[in-house]
């Protein structure tokens, strides 16, 4: 599989894996502690940025360049 499509494919699988968790949380969990959700979320926001950054593509050049 092409460098390419490989880093789309994962992204893609992490996209799903963020909807399962998602649906989790907000249908299946019996209760949501608003303060540690807020907490994990802006704690760890910038790990996970810094690990996606990696497998997004460069954008194509732009027209005339």
């Amino acid at each position: 599989m092409p460098h390419e499509t490989d880093d789309a494919s994962r992204l893609w699988d992490m996209l799903e894996a963020a909807r399962k968790i998602r649906q989790f949380v907000a249908h299946e969990y019996g209760e949501i502690i608003q303060e540690k959700l807020w907490r994990v979320a802006t704690v760890h926001v910038t790990e996970l940025i810094a690990l996606l950054e990696p497998l997004i593509p460069p954008l194509p050049p732009a027209v005339g360049e």
